[in-house]
């Protein structure tokens, strides 16, 4: 029997479990139809989760409130602002602390520590701008196609993330 973690997934399954006594059994793949994993999709892989994923969370949920977090890594690659502001290029989302012709600010919840920004207003622009899906019994969704650039603008380093939520 396989190890199991909490009960339900297996980590290691001996190979003369699955083949019987050193016996090749066929399991009706045709190789010839795989798609392979290419070297892109590894690296998003990689990207979704653990600690210094660059993440971007959207929550819209009736009971637990409207909102949208960074993650800590986001927020420390945006110089850990207290504030955001944010604007629209293209089909792409723009984050910094101060965006020149910007004039509404987001603040970060009243904690020293925390990256969440609470204002449905901002979740429910998100979701209709970008055409955000939400499937049926979903109330968050986290994004990780993100990068981060800094520019001079007008003498002023200002560093800012790009989102891009169509993968």
């Amino acid at each position: 029997m396989a190890d199991k973690v909490q009960g339900t997934l297996p980590v290691a399954v001996k190979a003369d479990s699955l083949l019987g006594s050193g016996q090749e059994q066929s399991q009706g793949f045709d190789l010839s139809t795989l798609e392979h994993v290419s070297p892109d999709d590894f690296a998003k892989i990689v990207q979704r989760g653990g600690s210094g994923a660059l993440r971007l969370n959207v929550v819209y949920s009736q009971s637990n409130g409207r909102r949208v977090k960074l993650s800590k890594a986001l927020h420390e690659k945006l110089e850990s602002p207290s504030t955001l502001q944010v604007a629209k290029k293209g089909d792409k989302l723009i984050i910094a602390e101060k965006l020149s012709g910007a004039s509404k600010t987001f603040d970060f919840a009243p904690r020293s520590d925390s990256t969440t920004i609470y204002n449905a207003g901002l979740a429910k622009w998100l979701i209709d701008t970008f055409s955000l899906d939400f499937p049926s019994g979903r109330t968050s969704r986290s994004y990780g196609n993100i990068r981060i650039e800094t520019q001079d603008v007008e003498g002023a380093k200002i560093t800012f993330a790009v989102i891009d939520f169509s993968s």
